[in-house]
């Protein structure tokens, strides 16, 4: 495997994964993206659940199709890939959550 270049990717589509200049580095974005989109989205369902048992509580009703979205474009760093996060924002752009995933600074 090939050392790692630091250098910045946006992505906004497959293509663009496709496109990375090596194999590895296609492989290593496929892999660490998939691991946050997959926390992401399991992090995103359980929120919804949640949302929708308060809402329940307070006898409300939300859709069962309550989600979030991924962004149109994300940007990934050619690094060990052990720092990753996901920020879930707000209507007006404000942080709600942040996960981060990978080893810590300590």
């Amino acid at each position: 495997m090939e050392a790692r270049t630091h250098q910045s990717f946006k992505i906004r589509t497959l293509r663009d994964i496709y496109e990375l200049p090596t194999q590895d580095m296609m492989e290593r974005a496929l892999a660490e993206l998939g691991k946050m989109m997959s926390l992401t989205r399991a992090t995103d369902d359980l929120m919804g659940r949640v949302a929708r048992d308060l809402a329940k509580s307070d006898g409300k009703e939300l859709p069962e199709n309550l989600r979030s979205t991924w962004p149109e474009e994300v940007e990934w760093i050619d690094d060990d890939g052990d720092k990753n996060e996901a920020r879930f924002v707000g209507p007006e752009g404000e942080n709600l959550l942040i996960l981060k995933l990978g080893k810590s600074d300590a």
